[in-house]
């Protein structure tokens, strides 16, 4: 017996983002492994598939991305930015946060802005600060934006909230 499982595209998941197990253990469709690893492949793949989205969405409304993923090649590692853009002068680091839902209804009751902590924003100003450091930016105007997107099963963007300035 097999199952499909579908997930949005990603190059690292198998036949672009379609999974299909074969049921091997008598009376379970899926093995605690196999269940960890498709777990594990989408949320990476929903995550990434969110960061392209919200990419394009930036770059529609006027904002030029400079780098996604940024993190800091040298020494200890900080973290890691989302996407580096820039609107006009201005710097613009933006963290993504992307929910997979099934419903309709889920849109109002599941915020992934939610999971943007306050030890989050401590490494977000870490590594903006590498980074404006790295690219002879230290008298740049900047700012920190954040994306919240919600796609369904098949990675369709069913709302975006881009949130301007999130902190100071």
């Amino acid at each position: 017996m097999s199952v499909i499982v579908i997930c949005p595209d990603h190059e690292n998941t198998p036949k672009g983002g379609v999974f299909v197990f074969q049921s091997m253990y008598n009376g379970s469709m899926f093995s605690p492994s196999q269940k960890k690893s498709f777990a594990e492949a989408c949320v990476t793949s929903a995550g990434t598939h969110g960061e392209a989205l919200a990419a394009a969405y930036l770059e529609k409304n006027g904002y030029t991305v400079l780098a996604r993923n940024y993190k800091n090649d040298r020494g200890y590692r900080v973290g890691e930015i989302d996407i580096v853009a820039r609107k006009s002068k201005t710097i613009v680091f933006v963290e993504v946060k992307t929910r997979v839902i099934a419903t309709e209804s889920e849109l109002s009751t599941v915020l992934p802005e939610a999971n943007i902590t306050p030890a989050k924003l401590r490494k977000l100003t870490r590594i903006a600060q590498i980074y404006l450091a790295h690219h002879a930016l230290r008298n740049a105007d900047y700012r920190f934006d954040a994306i919240a997107l919600w796609i369904d099963e098949m990675g369709t963007c069913r709302q975006l909230k881009h949130m301007e300035s999130i902190f100071f």
